[in-house]
């Protein structure tokens, strides 16, 4: 490839909320010097912790492995405490900012993205110093064949150049906008691994199951699968100048989150991922939750089997005209029936009952006010048109031909880490539902059964609910929610509308062209009820104030809070830290 001209990056967008979402596009492209880091203080010396090691109590990953390509995004939450990325996110605003790459550049046609290294960095366990060598190796782990990451489907069209031991190039087919999230740790999954320790073991995929090297604050101390992993603080200077207050930081994993309510209660676990419903007991027993900075979890619901494209997402027509997956009509195709499911969901009671009033509506999924595409329309006009009213809900389905009992959907239920609350809004759509004449029949599914089945395209006459963590890019949701294969990921809905507007998103620099593709996408999303919205919500910890005083963090990365290094001692001396 010849090589791109090379301007500096563009200034990331202040924001107060789940930032960095909107591109930063110009109708004609140019780039303008990345912002530098602000300056901070030498890290405060660590607090004296009466406890050596801080344990936190999660749901159990889809794989227990070390390695990032092995399984989706979630499993991150293994390789976050001793494992770096490119670009950090700041921890109150989750903008962007330096982390291995001190500074980087994009060329004018944004498909070119160069970054700077720092140099000096070891890697844990002596595999040496970290070098772009590092980070060609990493895209190639989750480009694998047999990769499982999330972004694949990106990384497939990206190329790297190494132009020195700290400076890399990463070429992309396409024009990538939104490489600030691509690279980062919050919103990508390009967590670099040691290509020395790799070389060491004989280029064998186990080189990282007992020993994975990092270049973080806390290394890798080892495993009990089924049970938890733990790490352990390094016992020199962090190259960041990260010095966090507990020796050790332990995940231990629980399924059940009455489990993980009890283990923070009896004090086997300083911390815990609970619902907003099992928060009231913990509060109740002198427990703190501690939120995010921002609300960047979303929820929603898509209707399954809805396959209906006629083209794949590069706009190449099927063979035979249809979508491969598409097996035959089902009732929510029609946007009547889609329309009086919706209308038939008391979203104002379920805020105030399942999530004790810390959440706010979705109103367009993937979409928000800091997103391409956003149109006020849809926050002034959705109680008109998703308000709840069950008698006219079923007043739909008999327009659209359904009495009493003609509908079947089987709800799939599921733990999706960082969201808890899921199998609850199971349970209550269900109810609420059945209120209007639908059987419904719910169906608990262990993670990676859950995911391997809507992967696979066989979620035919059910309803399932997703998440979009942090919340994504226009550009990004569509693709990991909406389109077709090859560049869709959970293919919720699939059609030749969602397809076009996605290709425009990908190719287009013009900002007014994207702007409307994405508004175009959004509009009809909204007006014909494709999906149900859901909620929004902040990420939440339990913790237990007598060893934990606080742990800021912008919000979950892929099914936890990230920056563990300012899990924050409630000290020596002090009985607790409310």
């Amino acid at each position: 490839m010849p090589a791109a001209t090379e301007e500096a990056a563009p200034t990331p967008l202040a924001t107060t909320r789940a930032p960095g979402a909107r591109p930063q596009v110009q109708a004609t492209p140019t780039p303008v010097p990345t912002a530098a880091p602000a300056a901070t203080a030498a890290p405060a010396p660590a607090a004296t912790a009466k406890i050596t090691r801080v344990i936190m109590a999660n749901t159990v990953p889809l794989n227990e492995s070390n390695r990032i390509w092995v399984g989706p995004w979630s499993n991150l939450v293994q390789n976050d405490p001793y494992g770096e990325t490119l670009i950090e996110n700041h921890e109150i605003t989750s903008e962007p900012i330096p982390a291995l790459a001190k500074s980087w550049t994009v060329s004018a046609g944004f498909d070119t993205w160069t970054f700077e290294l720092e140099e000096g960095i070891p890697w844990h366990y002596g595999f040496g110093e970290f070098t772009a060598a590092d980070v060609a190796h990493t895209h190639y782990l989750v480009t694998r064949e047999d990769s499982n990451s999330n972004f694949k489907a990106t990384w497939d069209t990206a190329t790297t150049e190494i132009h020195d031991d700290y400076s890399i190039s990463f070429n992309f087919d396409k024009p990538q906008l939104t490489g600030g999230r691509l690279f980062s740790r919050l919103q990508g999954d390009l967590v670099i691994q040691s290509k020395a320790q790799w070389d060491a073991a004989g280029g064998d995929d186990s080189a990282y199951d007992e020993m994975a090297a990092g270049t973080g604050s806390y290394q890798f101390a080892g495993r009990d699968l089924g049970s938890s992993v733990w790490y352990e603080k390094i016992d020199y200077d962090h190259w960041a100048g990260e010095n966090p207050d507990f020796q050790e930081l332990e995940w231990v994993w629980s399924a059940e989150q009455f489990t993980r309510l009890s283990l923070l209660l009896a004090g086997e676990v300083q911390g815990s991922d609970l619902s907003r419903e099992v928060q009231v007991d913990a509060k109740a027993a002198g427990m703190k939750v501690v939120s995010s900075n921002n609300e960047n979890n979303q929820s929603y619901g898509f209707f399954g089997g809805t396959y209906l494209s006629t083209m794949d997402s590069d706009l190449n027509p099927y063979p035979d005209g249809k979508n491969p997956y598409y097996t035959g009509e089902e009732p929510w195709h029609n946007p009547v029936v889609r329309e009086a499911f919706n209308i038939a969901v008391d979203r104002q009671a379920i805020i105030d009952e399942v999530y004790f009033g810390n959440a706010s509506s979705v109103y367009v999924p993937v979409y928000a006010p800091f997103t391409e595409g956003w149109s006020d329309r849809w926050v002034s006009e959705f109680d008109e048109k998703y308000g709840y009213d069950p008698d006219r809900a079923v007043a739909l389905l008999a327009e659209a031909g359904y009495g009493p009992g003609d509908i079947s959907i089987d709800m799939m239920s599921t733990v999706i880490p960082g969201n808890p609350e899921i199998p609850q809004l199971i349970q209550v759509l269900s109810t609420m539902w059945e209120a209007i004449g639908v059987d419904t029949n719910i169906i608990e599914l262990e993670l990676g059964t859950w995911l391997d089945t809507v992967r696979a395209h066989d979620i035919h006459e059910t309803f399932t609910i997703l998440r979009n963590t942090p919340i994504r890019t226009t550009q990004e949701g569509l693709r990991v929610f909406w389109v077709s294969e090859p560049d869709g990921f959970l293919f919720g809905w699939e059609d030749d509308i969602i397809n076009q507007k996605y290709d425009c998103l990908e190719r287009s620099l013009d900002i007014d062209e994207r702007e409307q593709c994405a508004r175009d996408a959004g509009d009809y999303m909204f007006d014909d009820f494709l999906t149900l919205p859901l909620f929004q919500t902040t990420f939440d910890m339990t913790i237990d104030p007598e060893f934990i005083s606080e742990w800021v963090y912008p919000g979950v990365g892929s099914a936890h809070p990230t920056h563990v290094h300012n899990i924050k001692a409630c000290p020596v001396g002090t009985d607790r830290c409310d």
